[in-house]
C-alpha cells in the first residue's frame, strides 16, 4: 500500500524492523521445498533482508541482527529436530529433501555476511565455551565469525542420511564440512571413527583416535573413547561395555577409572600418558585463571567442574578453597 509520505512506495525508516521480520518469515516459508524455485526465492529474500539491515544505523542494525540471530537459530533448530525424526524412522530421502533448503539458506547467509567484510571470513559454530576456547587456541585466525545457525548439526544429519543410503563418499564430505565449522568437535570425529571402523580403514582410524585425544575435554567423551579402544582391542560390543561400566563404582571419573578402580581396561592407557592433551590442559588452566582475574564465578565453575574429573586429589587441592565467596553451606561442585 502506498504511503502518503512515501510517494515512491519506499519503506520508511520506521517500517524497516517490520520489513526485516516479514522477510525473515518469508525466508522460512521457503523451507518446505514444495517447488523447484526455492533456490532463487531464498536468494531474493536474503538479498532484500540484508539490504534492509544495511539501511539501519549501526546500533539499530546490531539490535536487529541479534534478534534475528536468536530467532533464526531457534527456528532452524526446530527444522533440524524434524529432520532427525525422519532419519530415525529411516525416511532418509525425505530428510535430504528437507535438508536441501536449510543448507542453501546457510550458504546464502555466509555469502551475505562475507560480502559485508573486506576479507574472507572463517565461519564457526560452537556448542560450548570450551569448544570456542580450544578453537581460538588451536586455530588462532583473526577472521573467525560465529555462524548464526547450527550448521554443524545440519551437516551431521546430512551425513547420517547419506551413510544410511549407502552414499559413503558424500557422507564423509558432509562430516568434513561439519568439522570446518567446529574443528575441535569430538562428536563429529566419533562419527568419522564409526565409519572408518566399518570400512576397516586403519590409517583413518589412527588419525581419528589422535584427533579425539587432542580435543577430548569432557568426562563422557573419555568413556566414549574407551569404548572404541575396548572394541578395537578386544572386539567387545556396546552391550559388553555397558555391562562392564555398570560394574564400576557409581559416578566414576576418568582419573579414578585409570588409577583407583583398577579396571581391566586401564592397561590400555599407560600410566605415563596424560588423560588430557597439553592443549586441553593448558586451555583449562588459562580459562580458570582468567575467570578468577575477572571475578567471573559462573565461568570459573563451568571450566573447573569439567576439569576436575581428570585431576588427582593432589591437583584438585589447588582449587580449594574457592576464590569466590559462596553462600553458607554451599560448596564448589567437584564433579
Amino acid at each position: 500500500m502506498k504511503n502518503e509520505e512515501n510517494p515512491n512506495n519506499q519503506t520508511s525508516e520506521e517500517d524497516i524492523p517490520q520489513k526485516v521480520a516479514d522477510l525473515f518469515d518469508a525466508l522460512f516459508a521457503t523451507l518446505p521445498n514444495k517447488d523447484s524455485d526455492y533456490l532463487s526465492r531464498q536468494k531474493e529474500i536474503t538479498d532484500q533482508l540484508f539490504k534492509a539491515l544495511d539501511s539501519l544505523s549501526p546500533a539499530e542494525r546490531n539490535a536487529e541482527i541479534n534478534l534475528l540471530n536468536r530467532n533464526l537459530d531457534r527456528r532452524y533448530s526446530v527444522s533440524l529436530y524434524n529432520i532427525r525424526d525422519l532419519i530415525k524412522t529411516k525416511r532418509c530421502e525425505e530428510a535430504l529433501t528437507q535438508i536441501a533448503p536449510l543448507e542453501n539458506m546457510l550458504l546464502l547467509l555466509e555469502d551475505a555476511i562475507n560480502k559485508r567484510h573486506q576479507y574472507q571470513l572463517v565461519f564457526h559454530y560452537y556448542f560450548s565455551l570450551m569448544e570456542k576456547a580450544l578453537t581460538e587456541k588451536a586455530f588462532p585466525e583473526a577472521n573467525i565469525t560465529l555462524l548464526p545457525v547450527d550448521g554443524v548439526s545440519l551437516y551431521i544429519l546430512k551425513a547420517q542420511a547419506l551413510f544410511r543410503l549407502g552414499k559413503t563418499d558424500q557422507g564423509y564430505l558432509s562430516l568434513h564440512q561439519a568439522l570446518e565449522l567446529d574443528p575441535v568437535s569430538v562428536d563429529v570425529v566419533f562419527l568419522l571413527l564409526e565409519q572408518d571402523i566399518q570400512a576397516n580403514n586403519d590409517f583413518s582410524i589412527a588419525n581419528d583416535e589422535e584427533r579425539i585425544s587432542q580435543y577430548l575435554y569432557r568426562s563422557e567423551d573419555f568413556f566414549r573413547s574407551m569404548k572404541y579402544v575396548a572394541y578395537l582391542t578386544y572386539n567387545t560390543t556396546d552391550k559388553d561395555w555397558t555391562s562392564y561400566l555398570s560394574s564400576l563404582p557409581k559416578n566414576i571419573t576418568p582419573y579414578d577409572f585409570l588409577y583407583k578402580a583398577d579396571p581391566l581396561l586401564s592397561i590400555l592407557l599407560p600410566k605415563e600418558k596424560a588423560l588430557l592433551s597439553p592443549l586441553v590442559k593448558e586451555t583449562y588452566e588459562e580459562k580458570i585463571k582468567e575467570a578468577i582475574d575477572h571475578k567471573d564465578k559462573a565461568t570459573y565453575l563451568y571450566y573447573l567442574n569439567n576439569y576436575l574429573p581428570f585431576l588427582s586429589p593432589e591437583e584438585k587441592r589447588r582449587f580449594t578453597p574457592s576464590p569466590f565467596a559462596l553462600p553458607e553451606g554451599k560448596k564448589v561442585k567437584h564433579a
